[in-house]
């Protein structure tokens, strides 16, 4: 978590719009880790979280 808070945003994605829980229950169903919180959880991630909108086929994650 600690890498992706660090990462610079990529290029042309604007400001974004901050989260809400239900994006970060959203979120759960394809991250199962997350559908084990507590909605107090749930709730301070999405204190920390921006969500983009990115074109489709556009490479959100890189390794290396």
């Amino acid at each position: 978590m600690a890498m992706l808070r660090a990462a610079p945003s990529g290029p042309g994605l604007g400001l974004g719009r901050a989260a809400l829980p239900a994006d970060i229950i959203r979120l759960a169903v394809h991250l199962p880790a997350l559908a084990d919180w507590s909605h107090k959880a749930h709730q301070e991630l999405a204190m920390q979280t921006r969500l983009y909108d990115a074109p489709a086929g556009t490479a959100i994650l890189r390794q290396g």
